[in-house]
């Protein structure tokens, strides 16, 4: 019980972990597209 409760908790730290890095890609990504915008006459 112990374990799988482990593995689950290991399993939901590495999901938010890529979910952060996601999204601080998608953040970036925005921001760069914003700034091409922006930078186009």
């Amino acid at each position: 019980m112990e374990e799988s409760e482990l593995d689950r908790h290991m399993l939901t730290k590495e999901l938010q972990r890529v979910m952060l890095g996601h999204h601080r890609h998608e953040q970036e990504s925005n921001a760069f597209l914003s700034r091409g915008v922006e930078a186009s006459p």
